[in-house]
């Protein structure tokens, strides 16, 4: 079997962008950000032209690597080489580019640790001085994460959280060869930003994204708040999707749902629910005046507020028409109605639920709103900042990049869900991560 079909199709699914930039002849030097120990075969497998590339010395004499070095042609370099050996270097490069081949520069220098990009290093400027061989800016999106990039304190023998493994491949215009590093750096940037875009192709709406996750890890801890209640993965799932079939049953079809209640396991499940029925959930900020709430809630023309008797007694809220009290919902909740939830839960694909129950594509579902969140008034009546599924996954996705979860992290979630940050980074970042939350009301 052909091993570039084997990584492009088994391991990772590359998305190969602007490839019209790399010259079907002559020289080019390729200048690429640096992630994971397989970079070199992601930019070959992109091409249909033989690349030379760079590397860092050290890892050229490791025993089983040099063997793929050689057979590419590989040019070793090393900053703690002498200046003599780094010009000899310079010139091995120059000479190839000279005779009209391509050449590949990972010119970090070394493996980012975060996927975040390092400063790059001024060698290639003096490879390309003097001629006029351009420039090629390459990026290389979602890599992070992968088998070979470091996460979890390592480089190899570890799972990825997708297989295959979405991998975007992006080629810039062409650069002068006088660009100086910081210019051809912030170019190769500028192309991980509009990577961004191609990485909402490969999601799904949040609540089918947590259905998935679920389906991953059903018995692990999912979620847990003060007063004692704690759900695993599986019975969150499918208790959200009894709770939906319930609430769509106590309401006329609508476009928005508020919900009143604290950062606690209730307050996930609800949203959930909301979100499963194609409704956007509204988190109401309790803290407001009942005045400012009402406002918010005509606003949006919400008709239903899901909230709990408790809250309400405890923060002395007046109560707005056709409440809905989640412990009379879950009281709803029947064996005949958990049962067609868990069968439904584990015998229906998500995509395919998704194909048939959604109206639009899953792209174009993404840029659906998943919630709005009001500012805090502070310059008048609060201002509502609709929220795509978008944004919350990409969001999501750099607090996963950031914060490198391992198995047995939790997430401690303080802040209340109708603040940006808490419905972001501790309702569904615990939720899409796999480490689950600990809230606290």
């Amino acid at each position: 079997m052909d091993s570039k079909w084997l990584i492009t199709h088994s391991i990772y699914k590359i998305k190969i962008v602007g490839k019209d930039n790399i010259p079907a002849e002559g020289s080019a030097l390729l200048v690429s950000n640096h992630i994971s120990y397989i970079d070199g075969f992601l930019v070959q497998f992109s091409l249909s032209r033989p690349v030379r590339f760079v590397v860092y010395k050290k890892l050229y004499r490791n025993p089983i690597l040099k063997i793929l070095f050689n057979l590419s042609k590989a040019i070793p370099i090393s900053s703690d080489d002498s200046p003599k050996e780094i010009i000899k270097s310079f010139k091995k490069v120059k000479e190839e580019l000279q005779k009209g081949g391509l050449i590949c520069i990972f010119a970090e220098g070394q493996l980012s640790r975060t996927g975040n990009m390092l400063p790059f290093n001024k060698g290639f400027e003096y490879m390309v001085k003097g001629t006029t061989c351009p420039i090629i800016p390459v990026h290389l999106d979602r890599v992070w994460g992968s088998i070979f990039s470091f996460k979890n304190n390592k480089f190899f023998f570890k799972i990825p959280k997708r297989r295959p493994y979405p991998v975007t491949v992006s080629f810039g215009k062409p650069m002068s060869s006088d660009s100086k590093a910081f210019a051809v750096r912030q170019t190769v940037l500028e192309l991980g930003s509009e990577a961004f875009k191609y990485r909402v192709e490969d999601h799904i709406p949040l609540p089918l994204a947590f259905w998935r996750e679920a389906k991953k890890h059903p018995f692990k801890f999912c979620m847990a708040d003060s007063t004692g209640k704690k759900l695993s993965y599986g019975k969150a799932l499918y208790v959200s999707l009894s709770l939906s079939k319930i609430i769509k049953k106590h309401m006329p079809p609508q476009e928005m749902v508020g919900i009143l209640l604290p950062s606690s396991v209730a307050a996930v499940l609800s949203n959930i629910s909301v979100s499963l029925t194609e409704v956007i959930p509204v988190n109401i900020n309790f803290t407001l005046s009942p005045e400012v709430m009402k406002k918010i809630v005509d606003e949006c023309n919400i008709n239903y507020i899901i909230t709990s008797r408790k809250f309400l007694e405890k923060r002395n809220i007046s109560q707005f028409k056709n409440m809905l009290f989640i412990e009379d919902l879950i009281k709803e909740m029947s064996i005949i109605t958990l049962v067609a939830s868990i069968i439904k839960a584990w015998l229906i694909p998500v995509k395919m639920y998704a194909r048939f129950k959604l109206k639009k594509t899953l792209s174009d579902s993404m840029q659906n709103v998943a919630t709005i969140i009001f500012s805090s008034g502070s310059t008048g009546v609060p201002k509502g900042i609709m929220l795509t599924h978008a944004n919350i996954t990409i969001n999501v996705e750099g607090f996963y990049q950031i914060f490198n979860i391992e198995k047995n992290d939790k997430v401690l979630g303080i802040l209340p869900f109708f603040h940006s940050f808490g419905f972001t980074a501790t309702l569904w970042f615990p939720l899409l991560s796999g480490a689950g939350g600990c809230l606290s009301l």
